[in-house]
């Protein structure tokens, strides 16, 4: 400020305690503005800034972490896995001609991390040879992949047979009804037919039943009449004389006689059920009891 300036001044410009007041806040301010850019050494002579500078951590994404990549397309329908090998876990199937993103390399180069599925943020890894590539892959990064956890599958251990003592274990018999038993109980001529009397003997009934009542020749061999009879019920012990229509006056001297010879009841023993009646006057009118007697067929 020259003379002449300072004098055509403001009066209170040309007062010397304002210019000294002036001149103490300029000394200050200089003073201020040196310790803070300088800053001042504590005792361990390191210097500290007096501003202080605030640092912000983006969030990382799937650009930041595999970059720009390479592309890659499949050369037929291959399988994703989950670690850089053929025998690892199979994630899904790539078709081809879909366009993946590569994004690192294992160690031995043979295998590709790829961005599986397109456009998400998970991975898998596929075979170098699978794929047709956009660029050379020697610049990618080398991937670890991670271990998969495997299951605990505990030992099992053989089952030891508990030993049992040798017994004899009987089987499971079912019992039978009790069955009828069917013999010629006895035999009489009334006029001159022959009547044969059938006794039950066994220890079941008979219920229902049709039964035969044969005579044949005394040889088996020739039917001379048969007659059948039923409904017939016929308790244990019980008899019931039946005719049989053969004529043992005008017929043969000896016949015999079969009880259900067809085998239409069952019964607990089929051959007692037979006997040979001999006639003495053949061809007159006998008495019962004088000219007829009985031998059991065996």
């Amino acid at each position: 400020m020259t003379p002449s300036s300072f004098s055509n001044a403001p009066p209170i410009l040309r007062n010397p305690i304002v210019l000294a007041g002036i001149g103490a806040v300029v000394i200050a301010l200089f003073v201020f503005i040196g310790a803070t850019i300088f800053g001042s050494d504590d005792s361990s002579g390191k210097s500290e800034s007096a501003i202080a500078i605030a640092t912000v951590t983006a969030t990382p994404t799937l650009e930041s972490l595999t970059g720009d990549g390479l592309k890659g397309k499949a050369k037929a329908t291959i399988d994703v896995h989950s670690a850089p090998y053929s025998n690892s876990m199979s994630l899904a199937t790539l078709r081809k001609g879909v366009e993946v993103k590569i994004v690192a390399k294992n160690d031995d180069g043979d295998w590709l991390q790829i961005v599986y599925p397109p456009g998400s943020e998970l991975f898998g890894w596929v075979a170098v040879a699978s794929l047709e590539i956009e660029g050379d892959i020697t610049g990618l990064a080398v991937a670890t992949p991670e271990s998969l956890p495997q299951a605990d599958v505990p030992t099992s251990q053989p089952l030891k047979a508990t030993p049992t003592p040798n017994a004899t274990i009987a089987p499971t018999v079912t019992p039978l009804p009790p069955l009828p038993d069917l013999v010629v109980g006895g035999f009489l001529v009334s006029g001159q037919t022959l009547v044969v009397t059938i006794t039950n003997q066994g220890s079941g009934p008979v219920s229902n039943a049709y039964i035969d009542v044969s005579v044949f020749d005394v040889t088996g061999a020739q039917s001379l009449n048969t007659v059948t009879v039923g409904p017939v019920n016929l308790q244990p012990g019980a008899s019931l004389d039946v005719k049989t229509g053969y004529n043992a006056i005008k017929g043969a001297a000896q016949v015999l006689v079969i009880i259900d010879a067809g085998g239409k009841v069952a019964e607990t023993d089929d051959t007692n059920n037979r006997l040979v009646v001999s006639f003495a006057t053949p061809g007159a009118s006998p008495s019962p009891a004088a000219t007829a007697t009985a031998t059991r067929s065996p």
